[in-house]
């Protein structure tokens, strides 16, 4: 049996322009992974590239995306790449792309998405080699060029086999429980890809072999290198799909290398490999060449060969009639028996040469290499068959002579180009003659365009000889008819200078519209070959056409296209009244109305992002609201037959904004809404697929969320507790199948911890009370009835979260209903603790928390106990650390400390304390801290904050000495320490750091007996 392991297929399309399955990550507050999906989905991949320039300069989005801007830059060149038909751009965008990819590979190799971009760069090297290769006649240059991206395409793939080898032996027999879901999918996932880069590294040895004149050592070394490959998975994966291809691979080498009986061999054995719809096409391929090397023997073998692929083509199904493979195998069949008719009796030699006209008729039915050959041999049998030859073409006498044979000649060019989608389709299916059909496309493709270079001379030559006898509508007809044909054959510039005239000058004229239509698209074509200033002049152009358009025709479908591009370049350059005013030019029927309405209500909630992290609060409310008016708008026009991703991304936002506006039951409804909501639309019966990984734990976040202030506002806990259970089961269940689900549980309940913390912080005085209230009703309820250690610890988190937050700036100890909240917090942790994970890093985090809660409690010994279990563990973790000292200075100034101590422990807080068999101390103090955390940007915060303890420190030792002396002796030293920061960082951490070190030195000076001038 063949078993269909996950791999990538070996076919040119395959292999190096499907770039585009990159898997999708979490979403943060800002949803910039569905917005990037959106826009190149949409081919906007301009603004694609702008919106990750935004992010790399500090626009809100998720730590994913930020810390994986180059693969995604990549992943969008790529795009680009795989969708233009201007060499030099496809070109650029490689090469932009490949530098993009190695960056990221090896400046970021412990990112958890570097094997994908050693994928993907392995698959750009192999298809830029192709591309090199696709031409008739190849110099000496190109083969070497092309020749240096496989090998370097070689080296990337067998990194990515080591790399997958030493994983997978990890996770070897039982060392993986087998009811663990998760990490068997994982394991499939790696053996997929191990199997897959091991294919892949085979093909690119055997594509760089084909570069070596055949009569090179090295072209025999590279054959060698590839069939090692090949030989390893035939012999050790025969059972997976990979394993059964590599047979055929075996002997397309083998053949190459002039060893026709071991490749003979090798097909023989892919025939009899079982009969998978995925090997089929490797099957075909290998009966045509088996047949050719058993009629190259002296003498030829044909019973052997007739027997061999009539059994084969016998099973041939209706939908391969038309595949290339099998008009192949038809020829060579064909060929066999016309060979074999010259031995038998006359009777018996019509009736085989029947069969073989009967099959190479079938053959030259379908494009592909094999035409030659099979009318040649129809020839021999007395068929005929012969090209369409394109009409010779006289140059015209008038106007209307020229218009005729202009149109003529466009609908045989368009005929002409029929099979170019079909040779296109079967380069995607990969294969053996790839290369033979690529160049049967750049063949018809030359065909097309001296067609359409025919038309525009016609036209042209027409054009010079109107007369008063030729109608304006006539001659606005040759005009049109220029300007397409220029469109087609990409002088863009020439098509839109014709186009807009047209549409300009004589805007009553029923081909006025259209023409501007192909003006537009050719300045888009344009824009995207443009250089940076070029653009500019561009975007100057297409503005006022699009709006000329949208004007003249408002009624008119067509122009609906117009309205869309404006709309785009309005949300591009945030113009959002433009893009609302051009909004309503699109018909309320037409599902772009729907889809654009719904992209700029979440372009506007990503402006609303971004206001509010710029504390531009007054603004931010006026965006909130225009982006749920949008959003609103938008979902009400779409049908549940038309839902998409960019449809469930703007309920979820929706939802989100109804939430932040206090309407909690509005956000709800809104998420579970029939045709739109996704806590319906991605379960049961005909359920949709998530936008990405972080879509569905994002909604049931907000949904939580909603639940929770729908019981503040008095809602019916009867109700909504159980509802509430329901979908933190349907959170577990949507999580289940991932890798480490366990710990992405633990990170979204978190999440939800903190959104809630910062719903009471946002909640007006007279509603805290109720919010705190209701919440704790939840917690409880939710606590009581759960056994999932997940849960109980999101609960404990939550408690914690809610007890900080009603401490508010009062130091600890908690008193009232933050001491409450915080002793709920401590029971569910100490709990946990008592049934203790086997994951150290989850125990450890617990353990964390723990010391957290116990410090806001003022019990400063258990939290520093708790914290020296930690650091004895994990020396390094910044946050316990940071806890460590701050529990320190709190216990020394906290009341009822004996006044004795205040020194020492202050001394502890900032030179550590706790040392270890070798006299180092566990915890490090604030002085550490700082010097570790200097220079160092993701530490920024830790050390200002480490500085300005240590000051403060210095400060409360001389405050609380028992020595007036010290008062001044301490605060100078204070004073010193900001002073030396200030001389490092003249801005400090910020201005709240500026704020609170100013506060501190004037104190400080006050105790010196100075004037209190503050900072200087």
């Amino acid at each position: 049996m063949i078993h269909l392991t996950k791999m990538v297929p070996t076919g040119l399309l395959a292999i190096g322009l499907a770039f585009s399955a990159s898997p999708l990550h979490v979403l943060g507050e800002e949803p910039a992974e569905m917005y990037l999906k959106q826009l190149r989905a949409n081919r906007y991949f301009d603004m694609a590239l702008i919106y990750l320039d935004r992010i790399e300069k500090g626009a809100p989005a998720p730590d994913e995306i930020r810390s994986a801007i180059g693969l995604e830059r990549a992943q969008t060149y790529l795009e680009i790449a795989g969708t233009t038909r201007v060499p030099a751009v496809r070109d650029d965008n490689f090469l932009k792309a490949e530098a993009s990819l190695r960056s990221f590979v090896d400046q970021q190799k412990d990112h958890p998405r570097v094997a994908e971009a050693r994928m993907q760069l392995g698959k750009l090297l192999l298809t830029r080699a192709v591309v090199l290769l696709e031409g008739k006649e190849l110099d000496d240059a190109q083969r070497k060029n092309a020749r240096g991206s496989l090998d370097a395409a070689a080296t990337v793939f067998d990194q990515i086999v080591e790399d997958l080898r030493g994983k997978l032996k990890a996770m070897q027999g039982n060392k993986i429980d087998s009811s663990d879901s998760a990490a068997l999918a994982l394991r499939e996932r790696y053996r997929g890809e191990f199997l897959g880069a091991n294919l892949l590294g085979g093909d690119v040895r055997e594509r760089a072999g084909d570069t070596f004149p055949k009569d090179s050592p090295e072209r025999v070394k590279r054959y060698d290198a590839a069939l090692a490959k090949y030989k390893e998975l035939a012999e050790k994966y025969s059972s997976l799909l990979p394993g059964a291809q590599a047979a055929f691979f075996i002997g397309r080498v083998q053949e190459k290398k002039g060893d026709v009986d071991a490749a003979l061999t090798a097909y023989q054995n892919t025939l009899r490999q079982p009969d998978v719809e995925a090997l089929r096409p490797a099957k075909t391929e290998a009966a045509a060449r088996a047949v050719d090397i058993l009629m190259s023997k002296s003498p030829p073998k044909t019973k052997e060969a007739i027997a061999l692929a009539g059994s084969w083509m016998g099973g041939l199904r209706p939908n391969e009639r038309s595949l290339p493979e099998w008009q192949v195998l038809r020829t060579a069949l064909a060929k066999a028996y016309l060979a074999s008719a010259s031995d038998q009796k006359p009777a018996d030699a019509r009736k085989t040469k029947g069969t073989a006209r009967a099959l190479l008729v079938a053959a030259t039915k379908v494009p592909g290499p094999h035409l030659g050959e099979a009318r040649e041999l129809l020839g021999n049998i007395g068929v005929e068959v012969t090209d369409e030859e394109a009409a010779p073409v006289e140059a015209p006498k008038s106007f209307a002579e020229a218009l005729t044979a202009c149109r003529e000649m466009m609908d045989a060019a368009k005929m002409a180009a029929l099979p170019i989608q079909v040779l296109k389709d079967e380069i995607a299916r990969g294969g053996d003659n790839v290369d033979e059909l690529k160049q049967q496309v750049v063949e018809a493709q030359a065909d097309v365009d001296k067609r359409y270079e025919v038309a525009s001379s016609m036209i042209q030559q027409g054009l010079a000889l109107t007369s008063r006898e030729d109608t304006q509508e006539a001659i606005n007809q040759g005009r049109f008819s220029l300007a397409w044909i220029e469109s087609q054959r990409e002088r863009y510039w020439e098509a839109a200078v014709i186009g807009e005239f047209v549409a300009r000058r004589f805007p009553t004229d029923a081909l006025a519209l259209q023409s501007g239509l192909v003006a537009l698209n050719a300045y888009q074509s344009m824009l995207q070959a443009a250089d940076e200033t070029r653009q500019a002049a561009l975007m100057r152009k297409i503005e006022p056409l699009a709006m000329f358009l949208s004007d003249q025709w408002p009624e008119d479908p067509n122009s609906a296209s117009a309205a869309n591009l404006l709309v785009q370049i309005s949300m591009l350059d945030k113009r959002w009244d433009d893009a609302e005013k051009y909004l309503v030019k699109i018909p309320t029927d037409s599902p772009a109305r729907a889809k654009f309405q719904n992209l700029l209500g979440q372009f506007l909630w990503n402006e609303y992002q971004q206001q509010i992290k710029a504390d531009e609060t007054e603004k931010a409310a006026g965006t909130l609201q225009r982006s749920m008016k949008q959003l609103e708008a938008g979902l009400k026009l779409v049908q549940r037959n038309d839902v998409d991703n960019t449809t469930l991304l703007s309920a979820l936002l929706l939802s989100k904004a109804k939430l932040q506006n206090d309407d909690a039951k509005a956000s709800l409804s809104i998420l579970e809404n029939e045709t739109y909501g996704p806590l319906n639309r991605l379960k049961g019966d005909g359920a949709l697929k998530a936008p990405g990984q972080g879509f569905v734990p994002d909604t049931y976040r907000t949904a939580l969320q909603a639940l929770v202030s729908q019981l503040k506002d008095g809602g019916d806990g009867g109700e909504l507790l159980p509802k509430a259970k329901s979908m933190m089961s349907d959170l577990r269940e949507a999580l289940s199948s991932e890798p480490d689900s366990g710990k992405k549980l633990i990170g979204i309940y978190y999440s939800l911890a903190k959104d809630i913390r910062l719903q009471i912080e946002n909640a007006k005085p007279n509603e805290k009370v109720k919010l705190i209230e209701a919440v704790k009703l939840f917690l409880g309820n939710v606590g009581d009835q759960s056994t999932d250690p997940a849960t109980k610890h999101w609960v404990a988190q939550t408690f914690m979260e809610m007890g900080e937050s009603a401490m508010g700036d009062v130091p600890p100890p908690a008193t009232g209903q933050a001491k409450e909240l915080l002793e709920a917090a401590a029971k569910q942790l100490k709990a946990l603790l008592d049934d203790p994970s086997e994951d150290a890093d989850a125990v450890r985090q617990i353990r964390f928390e723990l010391a957290t809660t116990s410090r806001m409690m003022g019990d400063y010994k258990g939290a520093i106990n708790q914290l020296e279990q930690i650091l004895k563990e994990k020396n390094s973790m910044i946050d316990a650390q940071v806890q460590a000292a701050l529990s320190y200075q709190q216990w020394a100034l906290s009341p009822g400390f004996n006044p004795k101590y205040v020194k020492n422990a202050l001394n502890s807080a900032m030179s550590g304390a706790r040392p270890d068999a070798k006299r180092k101390n566990t915890i490090w103090g604030w002085g550490k801290l700082a010097k570790l955390a200097q220079g160092k940007p993701a530490f920024e915060a830790t050390f200002f904050d480490a500085r300005y303890r240590i000051a403060e420190c210095m400060y409360m030792t001389g405050q609380r000495s028992p020595e007036p002396s010290d008062k001044a002796k301490y605060a100078e030293k204070a004073e010193k320490v900001i002073l030396g920061t200030l001389q490092l960082y003249p801005k400090l951490g910020g201005p709240e750091d500026v704020q609170r070190n100013d506060k501190l030195i004037r104190q400080a000076q006050q105790a010196q007996a100075k004037t209190p001038t503050g900072l200087p």
